[in-house]
């Protein structure tokens, strides 16, 4: 673990590749976190429309797909919030005096 924390602070951002590095990563993890919620909604509408477009749907069938799809619905909004709360917390850590820290990329760079 100690490696890892050495590791970024040992990161140099003056470089343009650290700089493209970082902004695909912000890339990829926004994707993800946006990609991951769209396709939970997808989903739970799928499993609603099984539902209502059944013939003899008891009660029973109803409360699990609804169930389902609030639980899918958590899941959405936990995904959809990571990058706001990884955002937070690396606004909460310290920035280096030179700027060039991982922090200071993530942050400020790209």
């Amino acid at each position: 673990m100690m490696n890892y924390l050495q590791m970024l602070a040992d990161f140099n951002c003056t470089d343009t590749d650290a700089q493209k590095v970082v902004g695909l990563i912000k890339w990829v993890f926004n994707a993800i976190c946006v990609a991951i919620p769209v396709i939970i909604i997808i989903l739970i509408v799928i499993d609603i429309a099984k539902v209502a477009t059944a013939g003899n749907v008891d009660d029973k069938a109803k409360k699990e797909a609804t169930q389902k799809a609030i639980t899918r619905l958590i899941y959405a909004v936990v995904i959809f919030l990571v990058p706001t709360i990884v955002n937070m917390i690396f606004k909460m850590l310290p920035s280096s005096d030179t700027g060039r820290s991982f922090v200071d990329c993530w942050n400020y760079k790209s």
